[in-house]
């Protein structure tokens, strides 16, 4: 899971959702918040995406989600749950 854009202010332009092999859809998921504004699923895309961030029972993945947290939360109202920043694993466990 990670997302793209102009930190720490500019917008969000990509989010990104992998599925890992072996889940009921193993797939690669890109939503281009940039060119999706100008079609008419912009709102549906931003709920799928509610729908998968918001959801306690699926396990997000990101490193470093500090300013994905803050722009997806800022820029679309969605709030994340059930994440594992791998970045603070590292900080709090060690790299081995």
């Amino acid at each position: 899971m990670d997302c793209e854009g102009v930190p720490p202010s500019g917008p969000l332009t990509m989010v990104q959702i992998g599925v890992p092999p072996g889940t009921d859809s193993e797939h690669a998921f890109l939503f281009d918040l940039v060119m999706g504004k100008e079609t008419d699923n912009y709102r549906v895309m931003v709920e799928l995406l509610r729908e998968i961030l918001e959801d306690p029972r699926k396990e997000k993945i990101f490193h470093d989600c500090r300013w994905d947290a803050l722009q997806l939360s800022t820029e679309l109202g969605i709030h994340l749950k059930n994440v594992i920043d791998t970045q603070v694993e590292i900080i709090c466990f060690g790299q081995n």
